[in-house]
């Protein structure tokens, strides 16, 4: 299937938005025309895109479902394509498992693994290679599994059988041996096999992904911390810091995107009401004359299709309400991952510079050259220093829920995080566009519009009370400004969908 091609390539650059869109649209056309496997190799794409992107609960689940489904298909299956693509799953589900540090899971999936590999090898028209890239792939996993988990001799077994594989010399075999030479200390190797992976990425013209993020980079900086080498994993930290940056950019273009399109909707939705409504006046008009009974007929169709025009508009309404929850739920997450780098590459860097002060007591009569500038003396950059203060203030306010307190919390974030109380409403005039009360306001609506969908047996006012909102009719009122429809109507229009 074309769809499956082109998912495929979108995911491999790293086009995650684009390649879960065509995933999509091919699963669609599977199921019109039955094509189970091709279904079932769509789910698994949107399972490793949401997974890239951080979101490895909703992963789990595509995956889970694209290997049931798959596993159905291949039952007693002689066509090495259908095996293949099973043994596919389950090798991303030992990788999934080995990156969540869960060896005994990823252990325990092996001899289904191999019973497969046996039928697969007897399944007739196997392409030349195939077999010795799924052995190469399942050899280097299981060498860095059993390494990570106590067990050298079975590691250093499975790591001869890879290298014995004519896979384990191509692009795709110098990125296998990272984990194991990683897990084994031998750094060096993994920095030679690294460095070499680096350059292929580099004439792909394509080193803004999240597969060179997370593999190569993160892989180059345990080596240089393996090694001892801080200054380089530090600055290793950096570069990662720098493209997670660049990554959140390119989402919040597609993001802006997204806004641009829900308000041309917008504006061709009001065109069609006003049209509707023009068009209804005009009948009336017409038939004014005619009857009491015709008036009262034309009174009662336009009270139905305006209750019509009234509840489709909701309806869509509330699916852009919950997409935009959705949104601001994955930025919240690329923050958090945003911040976590950031602290990563405090700590190496704050490693470093008592490292560097350690030496430099060692060693009085050897001051710092005018080509070796001390970390402290690089200049900072106060914008950079307020933007992180308020992901920092941000990140505490919303995994603390200090937003549902009916009081506000504003005075003991600024003694928590030693901000002057001048300081603290600029910063979010500046980077929430708002103040403090607003702020706080539109966290508690989107709070409040979750647990309207989460929790049908909750009351309104149970919901405003515990959303933090001392008054109901405040409520009531915030959240058709917000929204422009009542919470009741929202949880109505949902129903419908």
């Amino acid at each position: 299937m074309l769809l499956e091609l082109i998912t495929d390539q979108y995911y491999t650059t790293g086009n995650y938005t684009e390649s879960t869109r065509y995933a999509i649209k091919g699963i669609e056309l599977a199921k019109q025309t039955g094509d189970k496997n091709s279904e079932a190799n769509l789910l698994l794409y949107i399972g490793m895109n949401k997974r890239d992107m951080g979101l490895k609960d909703e992963a789990d689940k595509y995956v889970e479902q694209a290997l049931q489904m798959q596993e159905k298909e291949t039952e007693g299956s002689h066509s090495w394509g259908a095996v293949d693509d099973l043994i596919y799953i389950y090798g991303i589900k030992i990788t999934y498992a080995f990156e969540d540090r869960k060896y005994r899971e990823a252990i325990s999936l092996l001899p289904r693994y191999e019973k497969l590999m046996e039928q697969f090898k007897a399944c007739p028209d196997i392409p030349d290679g195939v077999y010795d890239m799924r052995r190469a792939n399942v050899c280097a996993a299981f060498a860095s599994i059993f390494a990570e988990n106590g067990q050298p001799d079975k590691a250093a077994e499975f790591y001869r059988q890879f290298e014995e594989t004519d896979y384990a010399s191509t692009q795709d075999g110098i990125q296998m041996r990272f984990d194991y030479l990683i897990a084994t200390g031998r750094y060096r190797e993994a920095l030679q096999a690294i460095h070499t992976d680096k350059q292929y990425w580099k004439e792909q013209a394509d080193t803004v992904n999240y597969f060179y993020l997370e593999y190569d980079l993160q892989s180059e900086a345990k080596a240089h911390m393996g090694l001892g080498n801080y200054k380089a994993a530090a600055q290793t930290y950096r570069q990662m810091y720098t493209l997670s940056d660049s990554l959140r950019l390119r989402e919040k273009r597609n993001g802006v995107l997204d806004f641009a399109t829900l308000y041309e909707t917008k504006e061709k939705e009001a065109q069609l009401v006003e049209q509707a409504a023009q068009l209804r006046e005009h009948r009336i008009f017409l038939l004014f004359s005619a009857c009491v009974i015709g008036l009262l007929g034309v009174l009662l169709w336009r009270n139905v299709r305006h209750s019509r025009i009234v509840k489709a508009k909701n309806r869509t309404m509330a699916s852009k309400i919950d997409n935009l929850l959705e949104y601001k739920e994955e930025l919240f997450r690329r923050k958090e991952e945003n911040l976590q780098l950031a602290e990563q590459l405090q700590a190496a860097e704050s490693e470093l510079q008592q490292r560097d002060k350690a030496a430099r007591l060692l060693a009085p009569q050897a001051p710092l050259t005018e080509n070796e500038p001390s970390v402290s003396d690089e200049p900072s950059d106060s914008d950079d220093i307020d933007r992180a203060l308020f992901d920092k203030l941000e990140r505490e306010i919303i995994s603390r829920k200090l937003f549902l307190q009916p009081e506000s919390p504003r005075e003991g974030l600024i003694e928590q995080m030693h901000i002057p109380q001048n300081k603290f409403p600029k910063l979010f005039k500046r980077y929430a566009h708002t103040n403090f009360s607003q702020y706080l306001n539109n966290l508690r609506l989107d709070y409040a519009t979750r647990m309207l969908k989460e929790h049908p047996e909750y009351t309104v006012e149970t919901i405003s009370q515990e959303c933090g909102f001392k008054n109901p009719p405040n409520f009531y009122k915030l959240f058709s400004e917000q929204f422009s429809m009542t919470p009741a109507e929202y949880r109505d229009s949902r129903n419908l969908l």
